[in-house]
């Protein structure tokens, strides 16, 4: 009979410790506050985490990279644009006394062949003989 009153008084027991485990809210530690007194007026400064103390310095380290990436990048003298390449002195060309002028051909009337035209209100063009007239 005393096992079962044992048996009893735990779950009693137990059943008490749930109770009020679900009655009394748990609540997060406020943050420690040390005052200090600096000509007759009390300032309150809280206790900085290591946390957020990583975090500052990452969000430090960020602003510095960015910042030297954009000093970087428009920093740079800008390339000239109408500079151009030297031209090296034209060399004169010889040309023999004997060659003989080339045969003149007698032009007639051409042959034009129209091979497509492509409308477009800005812009049409035709093309004719494997060229783009405009």
């Amino acid at each position: 009979m005393s096992i079962i009153n044992d048996a009893l008084k735990k779950a009693q027991l137990r059943k008490e410790e749930t109770k009020k485990s679900q009655e009394a809210p748990v609540y997060k530690a406020a943050p420690e506050i040390r005052a200090t007194q600096e000509n007759g007026q009390f300032k309150a400064a809280a206790k900085v985490e290591k946390k957020e103390i990583a975090s500052i310095m990452w969000i430090i380290f960020l602003i510095v990279f960015a910042g030297a990436a954009v000093w970087f990048f428009f920093s740079r003298a800008p390339e000239p644009k109408d500079v151009q390449p030297p031209v090296a002195p034209a060399q004169s060309q010889v040309v023999p006394a004997a060659t003989k002028p080339a045969p003149v051909r007698s032009r007639g009337i051409p042959q034009f062949t129209l091979n497509g035209i492509v409308y477009d209100e800005e812009r049409p063009y035709a093309i004719v003989n494997n060229e783009i007239l405009t």
